[in-house]
């Protein structure tokens, strides 16, 4: 205790003597007049010189005045009683002991400058320049305008990214921080199947809020069967436009071949095939038969309303179009010829046209006076009939009538005594006249001719005018008459004669 005692009486003594040799001014530490200096601390740093706390000096003594700034901070000036200090601003200096002063050193955090720039189309909040402590920290937050994003941010020239935030920590120098931005751009896909395009195709870029068409075009014979934007279906349209775009998006577009519609109309009698409504896909052929019913036949085809003929089959070659084919049938018909030979006729006459199934009759007549001799059907005999009928009418045929006069029999007969020519019995045609003559034998005379079996008188001859019967004549003969009976004859007559006549001239005498 004792050696702890005398050490500190040494240091005692140290110190005042080099006080002594320090400050020559001071003439002595225990000098009648003394002043003390207080020295109080404030934050952001300290005095080292004298340090703090309370000293105290001799009147006139100068002191050495040391202010040290924490780190971040720096010395601002000396306040208090500051009258003798020589530069209240500089963190060294001195002060001089002409009375008793407090004195405090100020000192200030060092600030630095943060300074932000931003691009067009954005910004970075806070903006401008930022003032930040020191060993602080600062954040900035960095916003595109809608529509574009980031594209880097630099501090102090360096890239840190396509960041939307930065924070500067233990803030010890100033900084800059930058950003620059960029539209945003989206992708556009567009994808076409078989058989079509569209325009553009695959990826194309598209500026945020821009708009973009795309045209679809199908292959010849084809058609836009559906057209699909971001998976659903828009229908089958030929333009589709993206308008104010905002985000990415896909058109896919499906083609299917184009179909057309033939369709067939038959009439009765007869078929077409195939019969109902065909779809084709284009430019295949397609084929249709015509077939009458039997006892028919094909009228017409009207191919879309133009006739091509009665043709049994007709196709439609590469079909690029709709259609209509159309069938029309008409019964068949023969035709049945007549012919009639002179002296008669066949009714109906000339040539007939009979339709299939049919039947047709037909008379045959002689004229006056003929009669028919045969009829020919196709060539062969069925006898010298009146009438012919055609039945079920299925192929021509012809018909054909001979006629021949009528002839009649003129038979004479003769008794004895004499003769009658011709003799025998005549063969006559109709309308001829026929003379016989008659002949008795001497010492005969005719003594009657029947015709048909009437008398006609003792006749010498008869004549058959315009013969349309057959007939007789038969004739009969007497012995001659003698002279008296003649001459009896003769006087009888003569007295008929004059008794007439006097009867005439009576009558008129009497008048």
């Amino acid at each position: 205790m004792k050696k702890k005692i005398l050490n500190l009486v040494f240091a005692l003594a140290l110190v005042l003597s080099f006080s002594l040799v320090l400050t020559p001014q001071v003439a002595s530490v225990f000098s009648a007049t003394n002043y003390h200096l207080e020295v109080i601390n404030t934050s952001g740093g300290s005095v080292t010189s004298p340090g703090g706390g309370v000293f105290t000096y001799s009147a006139g003594t100068i002191v050495t005045l040391v202010a040290v700034p924490n780190a971040g901070y720096n010395f601002v000036t000396w306040f208090g009683d500051v009258d003798t200090i020589a530069d209240v601003n500089s963190a060294a200096t001195t002060i001089t002991m002409d009375d008793d002063y407090s004195i405090s050193p100020s000192f200030s955090i060092d600030t630095y400058t943060l300074t932000t720039a931003a691009g067009a189309n954005g910004s970075i909040s806070p903006s401008g320049s930022v003032t930040v402590n020191s060993g602080g920290s600062q954040s900035f937050t960095i916003t595109p305008n809608t529509g574009y994003r980031i594209v880097d941010v630099q501090v102090d020239g360096a890239s840190v990214g396509a960041v939307s935030s930065y924070t500067f920590t233990d803030v010890t120098a100033s900084h800059t921080i930058s950003a620059g931005f960029s539209i945003n751009t989206y992708t556009l896909t567009a994808s076409a199947g078989a058989n079509g395009s569209i325009s553009p195709s695959d990826v194309v870029t598209v500026n945020y809020g821009n708009s973009q068409n795309f045209t679809i075009t199908a292959k010849t014979g084809y058609h836009v069967a559906d057209v699909l934007v971001d998976g659903a279906s828009v229908g089958p349209v030929a333009v589709y436009t993206f308008t104010n775009v905002i985000t990415d998006h896909t058109i896919a577009v499906s083609f299917a071949i184009n179909t057309y519609t033939i369709t067939p109309a038959v009439g009765a009698h007869g078929m077409i095939v195939p019969s109902l409504a065909v779809t084709v896909n284009y430019g295949i052929n397609q084929s249709f038969d015509i077939t009458p019913d039997t006892g028919y036949h094909i009228a017409d085809v009207l191919v879309d309303g133009a006739s091509v003929g009665p043709v049994a089959s007709y196709t439609f070659p590469k079909v690029a179009a709709g259609h209509t084919i159309s069938a029309s049938f008409s019964i068949n018909t023969y035709t049945l010829t007549t012919s009639a030979g002179a002296n008669g006729s066949i009714s109906p006459s000339g040539v007939v046209t009979v339709n299939y199934g049919s039947n047709q009759t037909f008379t045959i007549a002689p004229n006056t006076g003929y009669n028919i001799v045969k009829v020919l059907v196709d060539g062969t005999s069925v006898g010298a009939v009146a009438s012919y009928t055609f039945t079920s009418v299925t192929a021509s045929h012809t018909i054909s009538a001979s006629f021949s006069i009528n002839t009649y029999t003129v038979t004479p007969a003769v008794g004895d005594h004499g003769s009658i020519l011709p003799s025998d019995a005549q063969i006559v045609s109709y309308g001829d006249s026929q003379t016989f003559t008659i002949n008795a034998n001497t010492g005969y005379r005719i003594a009657d001719v029947l015709v048909d079996g009437t008398s006609v008188g003792p006749v010498a001859s008869y004549t058959f005018p315009n013969v349309i019967t057959n007939h007789t004549i038969a004739v009969t003969f007497a012995i001659g008459w003698p002279f008296y009976t003649l001459f009896g004859i003769g006087v009888v007559l003569v007295l008929l004669l004059v008794f007439w006549v006097g009867r005439r001239i009576g009558t008129k005498h009497y008048e």
